[in-house]
């Protein structure tokens, strides 16, 4: 007989079936692992790396916000309890990061986002106009930041707050055309009185992120 190989236990996670994820080729569907432990905190460029290696080995990587706001919206808050019990304990008062960033770009020039940089296999660049207003996610009009950054329509997006944090939504982003590119980061907060889908995070912001494992089904 052999010696002992030691196996560590498996790391947690909540698996999901015949999930539609957006900019994906009509008709795809994915089993998503979405893992209990985040990552480590880590700036853009980090994530970026993260990605690219984890991606290769068939490990986890740090969700987009598109594909995150696709999973949380297909959940029911009651048959779904424990799971939406989960993002509320790991986003109440903290600084979320997805692999999405925002290229906001002088007058005349078209902005973009960037969803999974330098995943080859899972990189979408969407241009558009994605300067604009803060407020509250119900005082403001359906813009394409909301679908082309977070995946959702305003109103969908409002429900998602409503089930991650049970407050408000509200956009934060650039709100005025500069001179020059400036790239931000995709983040979420959830505070007390609000859940904010922010768009305008430092790519130095040292955030973990939520991670998962995605799977094209047959």
């Amino acid at each position: 007989m052999k010696k002992a190989t030691y196996h560590a236990p498996s790391e947690g996670f909540f698996e999901f079936a015949n999930v539609k994820l957006p900019f994906r080729k009509e008709g795809t569907l994915y089993r998503v692992k979405f893992m209990e432990n985040l990552s480590e905190p880590m700036n853009y460029e980090k994530r970026m790396k993260f990605n690219s290696k984890n991606y290769s080995e068939g490990n986890p990587i740090v969700i987009s916000a598109p594909d995150f706001t696709a999973i949380v919206g297909a959940t029911n808050p009651k048959r779904d309890a424990e799971f939406c019990n989960f993002l509320f304990k790991n986003s109440r008062n903290y600084w979320r990061a997805f692999s999405t960033a925002i290229e906001y770009t002088p007058k005349n020039f078209k902005d973009r986002i960037i969803h999974y940089e330098g995943v080859e296999e899972l990189e979408t660049v969407i241009e558009g106009n994605y300067v604009g207003s803060d407020g509250e996610l119900t005082k403001l009009q359906n813009e394409p930041i909301f679908r082309n950054c977070f995946g959702k329509t305003r109103k969908s997006l409002e429900e998602i707050s409503q089930k991650i944090n049970k407050t408000a939504g509200y956009l934060w982003r650039v709100n005025s055309n500069s001179g020059e590119t400036i790239k931000r980061q995709a983040e979420l907060d959830a505070c007390p009185y609000r859940l904010i889908f922010y768009a305008v995070g430092l790519l130095s912001g040292p955030y973990a992120g939520f991670r998962v494992v995605l799977e094209e089904q047959n």
